[in-house]
């Protein structure tokens, strides 16, 4: 805003007990108590002059260097398509609209939240353009099949099942929902005419009759106002999947298949753990029984807790096996999953990514919680195995210290294999991910 508009406004503001005339397009206000108004405004070349039918004063809204409204009631009543030559005033909420600098003022401060005014400019500006893409010979596609001013008609065909809708255009302001940012939805409508989009409109065009086929008449106009930046949205996906060749509902179904495909491989590795821990008890309290028949010899006790160690052992193995294979559906599904995530689509729209992102989540937990189970395997198992040693060699009768290193040992010999596992398991991960 420059100073002689905010002096202007200042004084137009100021004014007291002023009232509009629509006859004559002038504001009527009395001399009493605007004494010191009119002499500003007249030192600013603003006419001010004896209203002929009443006492008092007026002030052609020509002569104002903005065009001026009492309230937003009154704007929406007046404005028109050829309201925009010069910039906009609303006395009662001291709002103005800066043509120029296409921002608004409320106060004399910037408010990038109101858009009442900006949405009315735009939405004039927006069919405006609509009639430079009106129906031309030689044109292999027009978006507009009719558009008229005088009779206020829109007219879109599509050969598609949605066939043909009517618009009826704003004959004066309009009263879009305050929380529409129209400008940017009208800049991103007029970019998407940019020669390198080339298809790009017809796009639109589709989703826009398909979104208002089904919308009253009368009501047409101020949805496809509201809705058109989720029109271009749903447009430009569509267009995205078009160019990169893409069925987003194929791409999801076999997501899925994919993702039940390993479901069922964790599925098996459950299985075998749960046969394992549930074979636990049967293989302890069997050795226990065979130990206490033998109790007397030694030798048979020997070869019964050697062979019941080179079980452990083995067992172990099958476990660090198991938790390998579960590292490796992980690793696989996050490869296909990144792969998703960068394709060109994706990265343009995130939000449709969210689908795929719930799916891996749900993977992710079994998983965790697989490898959660197959630890405390491990450590139930560790602890069994201590026992069941200390068992055979309080069978032989080996002295309390000897019982207590070879609790010991045993314990070094599990917590190794499992940092062992640990590092193995990592290090897979590590490659994979290179």
């Amino acid at each position: 805003m420059t100073e002689i508009e905010i002096n202007i406004i200042k004084y137009v503001i100021g004014m007291k007990n002023i009232n509009l005339d629509p006859s004559r397009n002038s504001f009527i206000f009395p001399t009493k108590g605007n004494e010191q108004t009119i002499l500003e405004l007249r030192k600013r070349d603003i006419i001010i002059e004896a209203n002929e039918i009443s006492d008092n004063m007026e002030i052609d809204l020509n002569e104002l260097p903005f065009n001026s409204f009492l309230d937003e009631e009154d704007f929406l009543e007046r404005v028109t398509r050829n309201s925009w030559q010069k910039s906009i005033l609303i006395l009662s909420k001291n709002i103005y609209y800066s043509l120029n600098e296409r921002r608004t003022y409320v106060s004399n401060t910037v408010n990038d939240n109101y858009f009442l005014i900006s949405n009315n400019y735009y939405s004039f500006k927006f069919f405006d353009f609509l009639k430079t893409q009106e129906h031309q010979e030689n044109s292999a596609f027009y978006f507009v099949d009719y558009l008229n001013w005088d009779t206020y008609h829109l007219v879109l065909t599509s050969l598609k099942k949605d066939g043909k809708i009517e618009i009826l255009l704003p004959r004066k302001g309009v009263n879009i929902r305050t929380d529409v940012n129209l400008p940017f939805a009208v800049t991103e409508f007029i970019n998407a005419f940019n020669e390198s989009n080339r298809h790009f409109p017809k796009f639109i065009k589709t989703e826009l009759i398909s979104h208002l086929s089904h919308v009253e008449k009368s009501k047409r106009l101020e949805t496809l106002l509201a809705k058109l930046s989720e029109i271009i949205y749903i447009a430009s996906q569509n267009f995205e999947i078009y160019i990169h060749d893409l069925s987003l509902e194929n791409l999801k179904n076999d997501f899925i298949e994919h993702k039940n495909k390993y479901f069922i491989q964790l599925r098996d590795i459950l299985s075998k753990l749960t046969n394992q821990i549930l074979g636990l008890p049967i293989v302890i309290g069997a050795s226990v029984f065979s130990t206490y028949k033998v109790s007397d010899s030694i030798p048979t006790l020997l070869i019964i807790l050697g062979v019941f160690f080179l079980y452990s052992f083995y067992t172990v193995f099958l476990l660090k096996l198991q938790k390998e294979d579960i590292q490796d559906i992980r690793s696989t599904f996050q490869s296909d999953f990144n792969k998703i995530e960068g394709s060109q689509f994706f990265l343009k729209f995130p939000d449709e990514l969210k689908e795929f992102g719930k799916v891996k989540g749900n993977l992710d937990k079994r998983i965790q919680s697989l490898i959660a189970a197959i630890d405390m395997y491990f450590v139930l198992f560790s602890i069994s195995t201590i026992a069941f040693a200390l068992y055979v060699e309080n069978q032989l009768k080996i002295s309390t210290t000897g019982l207590v290193c070879t609790a010991i040992l045993v314990a070094l010999g599990f917590l190794a294999a499992y940092i062992l596992n640990q590092t193995l398991s990592k290090n897979t991960d590590d490659e994979r991910n290179k």
